[in-house]
């Protein structure tokens, strides 16, 4: 599934790219632990395609995470929804 989602977004074909989104998230709903990394490419691929509320509500299971890629998406999260903290 992974390797399909990357397959269908490289294509950038119309509508690839939202199947290529809906792959990750299928796997992220049957892969909670998220061992392969699908969520990197939620980070990147949702704001992209405009689904900003998938985003916000990913960002909340993976809170606690502190790996660059999440703490920079949460600030953008943050800075676009204009929430204060957005500034820390």
């Amino acid at each position: 599934v992974y390797n399909l989602a990357l397959e269908l977004w490289s294509r950038n074909g119309e509508g690839d790219r939202d199947a290529a989104a809906d792959l990750i998230g299928h796997l992220l709903k049957i892969n909670l632990n998220d061992n392969q990394g699908a969520r990197m490419l939620a980070y990147a691929w949702y704001p992209a395609l405009g689904r900003w509320d998938a985003l916000t509500k990913l960002l909340r299971r993976y809170r606690k995470e502190v790996r660059t890629e999440t703490l920079y998406t949460v600030a953008l999260d943050a800075w676009r929804r204009r929430d204060p903290a957005a500034e820390d």
